[in-house]
């Protein structure tokens, strides 16, 4: 038994890296959408709150994939999506959590591109799964979630739920759901807005963040 970074892992069984191998077209999937879409931008997305419009900002950096696929890879995050990159993972430097949630993640990760559309929620600050975060973006359907934490001026991924694990265990938590009405994305080297998901009043959102 490992500890890494205060998570029980282990080195994977001849059956668990088969299951692992079987799941890598969708971590090669998970990491060219986050690479085209997410990448060198802040992406905020705009949900109303009692009439009121609202809105967060979301920066995701490649260092937060390893940890939103629930692996530990020998030589950091860093190596691991540079890895990813090339198609080229080396099962033997890779720890999976003790706790099974591993594969849990990798059952969705493959729907973090469900990030630019129009079948999202957003509640406020909660803990679900032992995952305390400050916003949290998931899909109506009781299938994934992202949990961010405030770090600065942005939220910053911090763990990928799998909702499918408890679907009834988020719906107990007396917490409040808002659709999310627009998403925006501003390119932090031009600062330029564009508008990814347009709200049914044809409004365009990055008036909002232009103001």
């Amino acid at each position: 038994m490992i500890k890494d970074n205060g998570a029980l892992v282990h080195k994977m069984t001849v059956a668990e890296t088969k299951r692992f191998v079987r799941a890598l077209p969708a971590i090669f999937s998970a990491q060219r959408y986050i690479e085209e879409n997410l990448i060198g931008k802040i992406r905020y997305f705009f949900f109303r709150e009692e009439g009121k419009v609202k809105w967060f900002g979301v920066q995701v950096v490649e260092n937060n994939f390893m940890h939103l696929c629930g692996i530990n890879y020998l030589g950091g995050p860093r190596k691991f999506w540079k890895a990813v990159q090339v198609n080229h993972l080396e099962t033997d430097l890779i720890k999976i959590k003790n706790d099974g949630t591993t594969f849990q993640k990798l059952q969705v990760v493959s729907l973090l591109e469900e990030l630019n559309g129009g079948n999202l929620l957003v509640s406020s600050a909660g803990v679900l799964f032992k995952v305390r975060y400050d916003h949290l973006l998931r899909t109506r359907r009781n299938i994934m979630a992202l949990a961010l934490n405030q770090v600065e001026m942005y939220y910053r991924p911090v763990s990928l739920l799998n909702l499918q694990k408890d679907p009834l265990k988020f719906n107990t938590r007396a917490t409040k759901l808002f659709r999310v009405v627009a998403i925006v994305d501003e390119v932090i080297a031009t600062g330029e807005y564009h508008q990814v998901l347009f709200a049914k009043d044809g409004y365009n959102y990055c008036n909002y963040l232009r103001d």
